[in-house]
């Protein structure tokens, strides 16, 4: 983003922005480049329950499309949601 430049990697943050919680951690990291512990702190919780909340949501919907995940959040939330990808099956 700091480029200016509309790579893959702001094209799947900002499709994660429009389509799911994500927007609150990238308003986050826009709004304070360098954030206070309480920010932090309070971003750790945020992250904390959007991992229980997928937990929960596999246990009442065990059919459910979570292979449709990658395409609503970022890279980096890939493990804490249990979210496989592509790179983990062909390992």
């Amino acid at each position: 983003m700091d480029s200016g430049e509309l790579g893959d990697a702001t094209l799947a943050w900002m499709t994660g922005a429009v389509l799911s919680l994500n927007r609150l951690l990238i308003r986050d990291v826009l709004q304070d480049r360098r954030p206070s512990t309480t920010t932090r702190a309070s971003t750790a919780v945020m992250l904390l329950c959007i991992a229980d909340g997928l937990d929960r949501l596999r246990q009442m919907l065990p059919d459910g499309q979570f292979h449709l995940m990658p395409m609503l959040m970022p890279p980096f939330l890939y493990e804490l949601a249990g979210v496989a990808t592509s790179s983990d099956h062909a390992g």
